[in-house]
């Protein structure tokens, strides 16, 4: 497939595609990073009193993400 065959609409909506898969590999990894994170920082507040806002703001962070994702979701099937 030569990309210069392609129409605009169609090159419009290759370049979506793959943003959108990209997108779900970035979310996937955020949450795997994230995910980790949590987890090294609950071990960490079981030694260290002081890692507790950390861990705070690590869950704040988490939930930000996951109602981004939503968000980008619903918006990227409102546009397909």
């Amino acid at each position: 497939m030569d990309i210069m065959s392609l129409s605009f609409t169609q090159l419009l909506l290759t370049i979506m595609l793959v943003i959108k898969k990209l997108w779900v590999v970035l979310k996937i990894m955020a949450h795997h990073i994230l995910q980790s994170l949590v987890v090294y920082l609950v071990l960490q507040t079981t030694l260290v009193a002081e890692m507790d806002h950390m861990l705070i703001m690590v869950m704040i962070l988490h939930i930000i993400l996951v109602k981004m994702d939503t968000y980008t979701d619903q918006h990227m099937m409102a546009m397909a």
